[in-house]
């Protein structure tokens, strides 16, 4: 019983502690080069949508 309620404590812990907020940002950016290095090198998170006409 003692190792269950570590469990639950330490599981709760867990999800108070643990970042629950997703940010992102609307709108478009035009891709150019060093896009994705820049976004790197900065720490921001990029995602990336390719179009082709096939």
């Amino acid at each position: 019983m003692k190792m269950l309620m570590f469990k639950i404590a330490t599981l709760s812990l867990l999800l108070v502690a643990a970042p629950m907020v997703a940010q992102a940002e609307t709108g478009w950016i035009i891709y150019k080069p060093g896009l994705v290095k820049s976004a790197i090198t900065k720490g921001k998170t990029l995602l990336l949508s390719y179009l082709s006409s096939w």
